[in-house]
């Protein structure tokens, strides 16, 4: 055993979701990668220069210091921060000529000033809220105020406009229906003011449901890395297949007679003799401590169900009724053995949460690796 545990990420399945979802897309569309979040824990680095390679056109950061490793490597890609403007990242912004969402007239003035100052150009995207009620503009003469500031500012370049769905993953798609009109109504204002702006909408669960509203490019997050953003999605759209494969290793094996516990609070007790196996990792690695009891791994193709509490470092499994299992056998903690799967849906649904928050979860404890199978 020369590793504790770890993550595989599995490179040519994220090539085939990236041609499985563009496939949904009009001519002329195209496709933004969401790698924000270190790429939603896949790794942001590798999983940028993977993404550009196989056919995106545009990466997209929460904030301009997430693309900075990106940033100093030879990948070649516009970027967009989707997230607020933030002061301190005005000179990486215009340095680089990152594209930076703006909904405040003080955002497109702050990036004036600095593109004054380096004697260079700022790029903006407006992002208009249309329901989700976080960031954006909200109100109509907000907007006309905040075009007749670009007008004003001639080191700012009016690139984009987008807004986000906040309900695009239902079944019901009225909501969504009407978060497109209203963003379609600032699109009339803009052009009226002689703005021919690039226009961004879809999420995953728009992509896969809604290409109709594809519109110059969409913002493929969750479902690039292999998961549908609810169950509400219709699947049969758009094959997904995840990326990610997490997994460790059996480093102790006990036996419980009657009456023995396992973990901090014996919350397990043994009714009968119980074979234990402890694995090497927990809560600290990102194995969530919800999953106490609950929660199961994958030993030898069968299932281990987990027995007390998820240590930071460990957890224990039962294994009394799988045969031949040793110390330094492969433990799959999300992914395949066998015939059985475990996945990051499978998590969730025990801990109350979202694919999206498991598969952000695993901890940088977890070396990544990059493979092509």
């Amino acid at each position: 055993m020369d590793k504790r545990s770890g993550i595989l990420v599995n490179l040519t399945l994220l090539e085939q979701n990236i041609k499985n979802l563009k496939g949904t897309q009009p001519a002329g569309s195209k496709f933004a990668a969401v790698v924000k979040a270190d790429a939603y824990g896949h790794g942001a680095l590798e999983v940028s220069s993977a993404c550009v390679k196989y056919g995106a056109d545009l990466l997209c950061f929460a904030t301009a210091k997430e693309a900075i490793d990106i940033l100093k490597s030879d990948i070649e890609s516009p970027i967009l921060i989707i997230g607020p403007l933030i002061s301190d990242t005005l000179d990486i912004i215009v340095d680089f000529s990152l594209h930076q969402s703006v909904f405040l007239n003080e955002h497109i003035l702050m990036l004036q000033k600095k593109a004054e100052e380096k004697n260079s150009e700022a790029f903006v995207h407006i992002k208009i809220d249309t329901g989700m009620n976080r960031t954006g503009v909200k109100e109509m003469d907000v907007f006309k105020s905040l075009l007749d500031t670009i007008i004003q500012c001639d080191r700012v370049v009016f690139e984009g406009m987008f807004t986000h769905f906040c309900v695009s993953d239902e079944a019901d798609k009225s909501f969504s229906h009407s978060q497109i009109k209203k963003f379609n109504q600032f699109v009339d204002v803009a052009r009226n003011h002689g703005f021919s702006p690039i226009l961004h909408a879809s999420n995953s669960g728009a992509i896969i449901d809604m290409p109709q509203y594809d519109f110059d490019f969409v913002r493929a997050g969750i479902s690039m890395y292999g998961y549908y953003p609810s169950g509400d999605i219709i699947c049969n759209n758009v094959v997904l297949q995840p990326i990610m494969t997490v997994y460790s290793h059996v480093v102790n094996i006990n036996t419980l007679t009657v009456g023995e516990s396992v973990s901090y609070g014996r919350t397990f007790i043994a009714k009968k003799e119980t074979k234990i196996a402890t694995i090497g990792i927990g809560y600290g690695d990102g194995f969530n401590r919800l999953l106490s009891s609950k929660g199961w791994v994958l030993i030898g193709g069968k299932k281990a169900v987990v027995v007390g509490r998820v240590c930071m470092d460990m957890i224990m499994v039962d294994i009394t009724a799988i045969d031949d299992v040793k110390i330094g056998d492969d433990v799959i903690i999300i992914g395949k053995q066998g015939d059985e799967v475990i996945t990051a849906d499978d998590h969730a649904k025990i801990c109350g949460t979202i694919n999206y928050e498991i598969v952000l979860s695993f901890t940088q404890r977890l070396i990544r690796e990059y493979i092509h199978a």
